[in-house]
């Protein structure tokens, strides 16, 4: 029987609440992750984060180093309509508002990443991921790999997140690689 996706959702949602609720803890996990991807993303590059929300993995002090060592910034900026752009961002919160489901966006430029990194719920080691059920990651990398993109996608996740499989529908895109404290790796 192939486990409901709302189901998971719950489910790796309460694993996920349960690590973030010691910060030090949680702190520590994002200064490692942190490490990892700066040690891997070595080309100047326009990279794709995110402020976190709820319990997210705190990928701020990644995109604070990755900018330091002389990346470009940028968030997603989900619209009305459903899509999701991409805008830069000068990594300061002078520069953010609040968007579409209160969630901070940067008043940038819109822009195409070389790298995103996004958030999730659950993942798996071949590059499934189990998001928020709205589809709007999906729909933007789709459209970016539609039109010849070649830029990766990077999913940021507790170790905790991993899953043994996960239901995957047709228009589910497919992470490049997963970083997480215990490391980074490929999924294709």
């Amino acid at each position: 029987m192939i486990p409901d996706k709302t189901v998971m959702r719950e489910q790796y949602r309460q694993r996920r609440a349960d690590i973030t609720a010691n910060t030090q803890a949680k702190n520590t996990l994002a200064d490692t992750v942190a490490r990892y991807l700066t040690d891997f993303i070595s080309k100047p590059s326009l990279i794709s984060g995110y402020i976190p929300i709820r319990d997210e993995l705190d990928i701020r002090p990644s995109m604070q180093a990755l900018h330091a060592a002389g990346h470009q910034l940028a968030l997603p900026k989900p619209l009305q309509d459903q899509r999701m752009i991409f805008t830069h961002w000068d990594g300061s919160t002078q520069s953010l508002t609040a968007g579409v489901f209160q969630i901070p966006v940067s008043t940038g430029d819109v822009c195409i990443p070389d790298v995103i990194l996004l958030p999730l719920l659950a993942f798996t080691r071949s590059g499934d991921r189990l998001g928020y059920g709205r589809g709007f990651y999906d729909r933007a990398i789709a459209a970016l790999r539609q039109n010849g993109w070649q830029g990766l996608c990077i999913g940021t996740a507790y170790a905790l997140q991993e899953a043994d499989f996960l239901p995957v529908d047709p228009f589910d895109q497919r992470l490049d690689c997963i970083v997480t404290e215990n490391g980074l790796w490929h999924c294709r």
